[in-house]
C-alpha cells in the first residue's frame, strides 16, 4: 500500500512482489519505476485520490491470467527490484546528490539575495 510519506526504498513492495502479489506503490519510492516497468504492479501518486481509486479498481478487475502473470514474475524473483547492494548504493547516492544539490542551490540563492550580516570592520587608517 502506498505511503503519504517519502519512502527511500519500499521494502513492503519488494516483499509483496516476491510473495507473488500485484503491488501498488507510491511513485516516490525508489522501487516505483521498477515495479511499473517490470509489470509487477502500479506506481501511483497517493495524493491523487481519484487516480488511486482508479488503480485499485483496475487491480480488483484484472483478469485472472494477468494476475497470474504478475504473480509468476514477482514470485520467481527474476526481477531483483534494486536488491543488489550496488544498485541500492547507487540509488541512495543519487538521492543524497539531489539533496546536496538542492541545499547548495538554496545557499547560493540566499548569498545572492541577503545582505551580508558580518559586521563591517572600520578602516584603521582613517
Amino acid at each position: 500500500m502506498p505511503s503519504l510519506f517519502s519512502e527511500p526504498f519500499g521494502l513492503v513492495a519488494a516483499e509483496a512482489s516476491l510473495s507473488g502479489l500485484p503491488v501498488v506503490i507510491s511513485q516516490t519510492a525508489l522501487l516505483a519505476t521498477e515495479v511499473a516497468e517490470h509489470g509487477l504492479g502500479f506506481a501511483i501518486d497517493p495524493l491523487n485520490l481519484s487516480n488511486f481509486a482508479d488503480v485499485l479498481s483496475q487491480v480488483a478487475e484484472l483478469p485472472e491470467e494477468d494476475v497470474h502473470r504478475i504473480s509468476e514474475r514477482g514470485f520467481s524473483g527474476a526481477t531483483s527490484l534494486s536488491q543488489t547492494p550496488a544498485t541500492w548504493i547507487s540509488q541512495l547516492n543519487g538521492l543524497y546528490r539531489g539533496a546536496l544539490r538542492s541545499e547548495t542551490e538554496a545557499d547560493q540563492h540566499r548569498n545572492q539575495t541577503e545582505p551580508s550580516l558580518r559586521p563591517q570592520m572600520a578602516d584603521p587608517h582613517l
